[in-house]
């Protein structure tokens, strides 16, 4: 039975995440870090501890012992409450056929949310299964503030 932990890091100095392909610069920025760049990271530490430590963790992850993923943000509330957000998938937001019967109002305020649902790029990893489950029912979510859009001031 294979085990996953789920583990939150907390850099006690600032970090960038950004994908310098194709001309990236430091200006542009990711809310997550690639699997290969986290095993990256690990392999320089254990480096760090002596060439032991880099052949077991790489043998390891070749036996698929070990298996990474991208790390990708959570967000931590005032009241300690904990939510872990995954790459929201693309899936095609349908007409809802009862939507001709709402008022003008509503229809504006439902085309508001689903504009900014669509401009996010992450969903509350509890909200997914719902999010995928529905057919063509409502696929309203929770957007997350820190992937809303930077507004200049």
């Amino acid at each position: 039975m294979m085990m996953y932990y789920i583990f939150t890091l907390k850099f006690l100095t600032p970090v960038h995440f950004g994908d310098t392909a194709n001309g990236g610069s430091l200006d542009k920025f990711s809310l997550q870090c690639s699997a290969d760049t986290l095993f990256a990271a690990l392999c320089n530490e254990a480096a760090n501890k002596g060439s032991d430590a880099v052949a077991t963790l790489v043998k390891k992850t070749a036996e698929g012992k070990i298996v990474f993923s991208s790390l990708f943000p959570y967000w931590r509330t005032v009241d300690d409450d904990l939510y872990f957000y995954l790459p929201k998938p693309l899936l095609k937001l349908e007409q809802d056929e009862q939507q001709s019967a709402k008022s003008f109002e509503e229809i504006k305020q439902l085309a508001t949310k689903l504009k900014k649902q669509k401009k996010s790029t992450y969903i509350r990893a509890s909200q997914i299964n719902s999010l995928l489950e529905s057919g063509s029912g409502d696929r309203q979510f929770a957007v997350p503030e820190f992937a809303a859009p930077l507004v200049a001031g």
